[in-house]
């Protein structure tokens, strides 16, 4: 709802930053939430459980920060 104010407001599609969506959302909320960002949008999610976020791919791409390192996961 957020970045659609944005949109209607300025006129550009905002970035989302979502923070630790596993321990927030049900699994078909977190999936639903994704596949609305990933066609309309931009996001950077975060997450401790890698497990979580291998389930998006193809909606995704996947980093891992390690030791203040960014690379692909």
């Amino acid at each position: 709802a957020a970045a659609e104010v944005v949109r209607e407001e300025r006129g550009t599609r905002a970035t989302l930053l979502l923070d630790d969506l596993d321990s927030e959302l049900d699994e078909d909320r977190l999936r639903a939430l994704c596949e609305v960002v990933a066609h309309d949008g931009q996001a950077l999610v975060t997450t401790a459980h890698e497990g979580w976020a291998v389930r998006l791919d193809g909606l995704a791409r996947r980093f891992v920060v390690e030791a203040g390192e960014v690379r692909p996961a």
